[in-house]
C-alpha cells in the first residue's frame, strides 16, 4: 500500500513570512530613495564636473538624443523624457563615463611613454639551419613478460 503524507501549512508561518516580505521592501524602498536623493542634490555638481573632465561626453550623448529623435521620434522623445527625468541618474553615468575615459587615457599615454623611452639591446642571430648530430639508435629487445604468482598485485586479493 502506497504512504500518503499529509502537509499543514500553518497561517502563523505564512503571515510571518509576508510581514518579513513587506519590511524588506519597505527598506529597499527607503534606501532606494535616500539614493535618489542624494544623486539629486550632487547632479549638477556631476555634469559640471563632467564637462570640466571632458566636455565631448555631454556634447555626444546630447548628439545622440537629437539624432535619435530624428530617426526614431518616439524612442527620442521617450529618451528626452528619461533624461530630464532621471537627470541625477544620467549625471552620475556620464561623470561614471568621463572618468573612465579619462583613466583609460591616462593609461594608454603611460604605455605608449614606456614604450618610446627604453630601447631594447639584441643581437642578430644568423638564419643557418644547425643540424645537431644523434647517436644512431639502438634496437632495445623487449623481454617477455613472465607471469608469476609472487607479485605485488596478487597480494592484494589475498
Amino acid at each position: 500500500m502506497s504512504e500518503r503524507r499529509s502537509y499543514e501549512i500553518s497561517t502563523q508561518n505564512t503571515i510571518l513570512s509576508i510581514v518579513a516580505m513587506l519590511v524588506g521592501m519597505v527598506v529597499l524602498f527607503w534606501v532606494a530613495k535616500s539614493v535618489f536623493t542624494i544623486l539629486a542634490f550632487i547632479a549638477p555638481v556631476l555634469l559640471v564636473i563632467t564637462l570640466f573632465i571632458n566636455h565631448r561626453i555631454v556634447l555626444n550623448y546630447g548628439k545622440w538624443v537629437l539624432n535619435l529623435l530624428k530617426t526614431n521620434t518616439l524612442m527620442g522623445i521617450v529618451a528626452t523624457l528619461l533624461t530630464i527625468i532621471g537627470f541625477p541618474v544620467v549625471s552620475f553615468l556620464l561623470f561614471g563615463r568621463a572618468l573612465l575615459q579619462r583613466k583609460v587615457k591616462q593609461m594608454t599615454g603611460s604605455l605608449h611613454d614606456q614604450k618610446n623611452e627604453e630601447f631594447v639591446e639584441y643581437e642578430e642571430i644568423p638564419d643557418e639551419d644547425v643540424l645537431l648530430e644523434l647517436p644512431p639508435l639502438q634496437e632495445q629487445k623487449v623481454k617477455p613478460r613472465v607471469e608469476t604468482e609472487d607479485t605485488d598485485y596478487e597480494e592484494l586479493f589475498d
